[in-house]
């Protein structure tokens, strides 16, 4: 009688452990790690697929039917999605006022705002067609066509001392309108030229909700330095999720000094954006801020090239990877030339 009853106790005991365990492994915590191993399979699948990329670049009223129109015709075509930020022809004295939603640019002695008030929305709902946002007509540079790329006029002034405004502005307008539609976002210049095929082959493996940003690495200012803007850099985006709700309406970034590149730097360095390395497996430059005469010409280089690359400075074959995503500082009719040379011409 004894045995059996010892008998017993153990298999009473091995029920009660089984229960046990099955109530953790169903249990709210149970249950949120296998939702989590299961998220994390679906995200490892998708990281192998091509990005969604919106592609964003600061035009300038004197040259909009010029540049504006040699990006349209190139490289943005193989965006997912393009949109031109200019400035209204206004007064240049600016004040800038940030709320709990929104960013209001005003001009002192004018009346004109830009106010981006509900910006701290997801990006879903209520979206206007951008389409219908200020598209400029050409023909007033001498064309005679419409461009097609949609414009977005803010209100700031013309001039390198307010591209940190253009670009906080267009990033807002960014976030607010198509958060959530892509994977990544380009900021680029009028005289940018991107490879976007090279582009999406380095992203492919990166994933869009780890907040991290790409570019041409400055060393200075910031623990991790800085990307260029001419460069063009690119946003994940939860890196512009942050830079938006976190550093902007969350008012944790400036005072701003007016340089674009290094305001935006700062600013997602303070929000925990990472800085990522984009050379390629040798060590080469994917990105590079200058001309392509610069690397393989007898040029004299500006003086930062030494001071302020995070990599040492390269020219010749050297100079650049066999997957390069841009060059800065084109010019119109290079724009065409390359465009042809990449996509057109034959051997």
């Amino acid at each position: 009688m004894p045995r059996l009853w010892r008998k017993l106790k153990y298999q009473v005991l091995w029920v009660a452990l089984s229960c046990i365990i099955l109530l953790v492994l169903l249990s709210p915590a149970g249950l949120w790690e296998a939702h989590k191993s299961s998220t994390d399979k679906v995200r490892e699948i998708n990281l192998g697929k091509s990005p969604r990329i919106m592609c964003w670049a600061l035009v300038r009223l004197e040259t909009y039917s010029t540049k504006a129109r040699a990006l349209q015709d190139t490289w943005t075509q193989r965006c997912d999605k393009v949109l031109f930020f200019s400035s209204r022809p206004t007064e240049k004295n600016l004040t800038v006022q940030r709320t709990n939603d929104s960013l209001d640019i005003t001009l002192t002695g004018n009346s004109t705002r830009n106010n981006t008030r509900g910006a701290a929305s997801d990006g879903r709902n209520n979206k206007p067609n951008d389409s219908n946002v200020g598209n400029m007509n050409s023909s007033k540079g001498g064309g005679s066509n419409v461009l097609r790329v949609p414009t977005i006029a803010l209100a700031v002034p013309e001039g390198r001392e307010h591209l940190t405004a253009k670009a906080m502005l267009a990033s807002v307008y960014s976030w607010r309108m198509h958060g959530r539609d892509f994977d990544w976002f380009l900021k680029s210049d009028d005289d940018t030229y991107i490879v976007m095929e090279n582009l999406r082959e380095m992203l492919r493996f990166y994933d869009p909700d780890s907040p991290v940003y790409f570019g041409y690495r400055f060393k200075p200012y910031t623990p991790q330095g800085y990307m260029s803007g001419g460069a063009g850099y690119v946003l994940s985006r939860e890196a512009l999720r942050r830079l938006v709700m976190d550093g902007i309406f969350g008012k944790f970034c400036g005072p701003f000094t007016g340089v674009e590149d290094l305001d935006i730097g700062r600013c997602l360095y303070t929000v925990g954006v990472k800085a990522g390395d984009s050379v390629d497996k040798l060590g080469l430059e994917r990105f590079h801020p200058l001309n392509f005469y610069a690397y393989f010409g007898d040029l004299k280089l500006p003086a930062w090239t030494g001071d302020y690359a995070f990599h040492p400075f390269k020219r010749g074959f050297g100079c650049c990877s066999n997957k390069t995503i841009s060059f800065h500082y084109i010019r119109t009719h290079e724009m065409y030339m390359l465009e042809f040379l990449i996509y057109h011409m034959k051997l």
